[in-house]
């Protein structure tokens, strides 16, 4: 049977990383391992950890506010499973979530598994337009088709997963470098990255919705999950941008430039300065989201040289 570890980045949500522990503990096969990778400023994680979970494998990242990709990095070089998932401290697992998740590693040409994700009080809930209900599809343009809450019968592959409720085995992990560090602020695009790399290795990512887990939307330190916001917006241009290009043609990057988060058919529609100056926003993202793509590629190659262990 396939080893499944499970790594759990967390900052100062002591309360919700007991909360996920104990969900995961009643689960039946139990994980192999857990791993908490804590860039707490305080010691209530350290301690509950350390008082209650013994079992738990416990790192510390010291510096390591608003680094997720770093911080499942270092997840990726703890854990010793064949399977590595990736839970949001703020989320808890639902009945067979890791059966569910094993099973659906069918043949070895699954190369990650995601599933459904309930969300919790969540300030920005997504409205599809148009009734949309396909499922994890990245459209030629960039745009990212969600619907991760949509209950199926079936198994069905997709092109990304949601983030928080996703798992890929450990070799690909080994063989990608991990997590992509040039993915900064929201953090916005790690996963889909992720995701669009593992295909290209010729590997299915599936989605299962009987894969099940709650996340509840705890509050966050500086950057909120306000999609109103300048800051929020500057990320989602910038990764966005820097996804585009690291991965994808030219054509195909510049056609997510000129289409994509311009912000321009909204202020047409209803002007005003503040329209105005998302679009100043969207501008300096993408452009900032370009220098970091040809920053990495002057400065290192990314593929299987993002975790060093």
């Amino acid at each position: 049977m396939l080893k499944f570890s499970v790594v759990i980045p967390t900052r100062n949500r002591p309360e919700w990383v007991r909360r996920c522990i104990d969900s995961l503990l009643r689960q039946n096969p139990i994980p192999y391992e857990i791993i908490v990778v804590d860039a707490s400023s305080q010691l209530d994680t350290e301690n509950l950890i350390k008082n209650n979970y013994n079992f738990v494998g416990y790192y510390k990242f010291l510096n390591g506010f608003n680094q997720r990709p770093k911080s499942k990095n270092i997840g990726i070089c703890k854990a010793r499973g064949d399977i590595l998932a990736f839970l949001d401290d703020d989320s808890l697992v639902q009945k067979d979530w890791i059966k569910t998740c094993l099973d659906s590693y069918s043949n070895d040409n699954i190369g990650a598994v995601g599933g459904r994700v309930i969300d919790i009080n969540d300030p920005n809930p997504l409205i599809q337009i148009g009734g949309n209900r396909e499922i994890g599809r990245l459209t030629f343009s960039g745009k990212r088709i969600n619907n991760f809450n949509m209950q199926i019968s079936h198994v069905i592959e997709v092109d990304h997963l949601r983030g928080g409720n996703i798992s890929i085995r450990r070799h690909l992990l080994e063989l990608m470098g991990g997590y992509d560090t040039y993915y900064i602020g929201t953090n916005v695009f790690e996963e889909t990255d992720l995701c669009v790399r593992i295909k290209k290795l010729g590997y299915h990512v599936v989605y299962n919705s009987d894969m099940l887990i709650e996340h509840h939307f705890a509050p966050r330190e500086k950057i909120q999950r306000n999609l109103r916001s300048f800051r929020t917006n500057f990320y989602i241009a910038r990764n966005g941008t820097y996804f585009m290009f690291i991965n994808f043609s030219i054509f195909r990057s510049l056609f997510f430039l000129f289409t994509d988060h311009t912000g321009i058919p909204a202020l047409i529609k209803q002007p005003s300065f503040t329209r105005l100056l998302l679009i100043f926003i969207y501008f300096i993202g993408k452009v900032t989201g370009i220098f970091a793509c040809i920053k990495n590629i002057f400065t290192r190659h990314r593929r299987g040289a993002i975790v060093k262990c």
